[in-house]
């Protein structure tokens, strides 16, 4: 009996099972909608979640895309620094461990570049600084780390000055580039003999220099590895004062002024292919 009671009462605690055609008919009751309401209702409440689906799913894709897109440009920021090292450490000329050094008054960046080369070493190294931005100076040494003099590099272009010239020439040189123009500069021994020296190449400089300064010209100049017939060169040398310095400026008949030369404080002599270059190196030096 006391069973039978226990059944009773659990009995009462279960809830009836409902279904979804009793909830239909509940809802219609209640609400008084019909069922073509609740298929509308049912396809708007599709329709919403197939939107946010596809909401999701393009925020997905464009969260892919710019990762992608940055990922593209950490690569290729690496992949430039590892050129970049590799072209500065392995495919670049090395450098002997003991090679000897040139000391020079200017405040600028000067490096060594090794030469492998007895011919045309001028035309190599002011190869080498085409592709440097600049202000940059070089100057050069052979593979077993001696420094190539000037008077070799000269030779080696078939480039002759005055021997006066040449013999007061100092073993401390460079080979640069500033404001776009290149230069080269020499410690010299004998002042007047470097005067007189230059004032007996002015007639030749020009075309001597021509091709190892990337000199500029309004009529055609006969050089070393030119075929032409010989013209004379339609200018003139002109003295002017440069950062408190006196300085020979070749001016063409048009005016245009290119080649300068100028020797700083008795003890260095500049040669460069502009007046501007000049200018830049003349600047920076630091008399000592």
């Amino acid at each position: 009996m006391e069973n039978e009671q226990n059944s009773d009462k659990e009995n009462q605690n279960v809830s009836p099972v409902r279904t979804y055609k009793e909830d239909v008919a509940s809802y219609i009751k209640k609400e008084g909608k019909s069922i073509a309401d609740i298929a509308i209702a049912e396809e708007s409440n599709r329709e919403k979640r197939l939107e946010q689906e596809k909401t999701r799913t393009a925020i997905r894709e464009s969260s892919k895309k710019l990762l992608k897109k940055i990922t593209i440009v950490i690569i290729v920021t690496l992949l430039i620094i590892s050129i970049g090292f590799l072209l500065k450490n392995y495919l670049q000329p090395k450098l002997p461990e003991n090679y000897e050094t040139t000391s020079l008054p200017i405040s600028i960046e000067n490096g060594a570049v090794v030469s492998d080369t007895e011919n045309n070493i001028g035309q190599f190294a002011f190869k080498t600084l085409e592709n440097q931005p600049g202000p940059i100076a070089i100057f050069m040494i052979d593979e077993n780390g001696k420094l190539i003099s000037l008077e070799k590099i000269f030779v080696s272009e078939k480039i002759y000055p005055p021997g006066e010239l040449m013999r007061s020439l100092g073993q401390n040189y460079a080979l640069g580039k500033a404001l776009g123009g290149l230069f080269i500069i020499s410690d010299i021994s004998y002042y007047s003999n470097t005067t007189s020296g230059m004032i007996k190449w002015e007639k030749d400089i020009k075309k001597d220099l021509f091709n190892l300064l990337g000199l500029k010209s309004e009529i055609p100049i006969r050089t070393a590895s030119s075929t032409s017939s010989a013209q004379e060169i339609a200018g003139r040398f002109n003295d002017e004062v440069i950062s408190n310095q006196d300085a020979r400026i070749f001016t063409e008949k048009s005016g245009s002024e290119n080649l300068s030369y100028a020797i700083f404080n008795q003890k260095y002599l500049i040669i460069a292919s502009t007046p501007d270059t000049l200018q830049s190196i003349l600047s920076n030096l630091s008399p000592r």
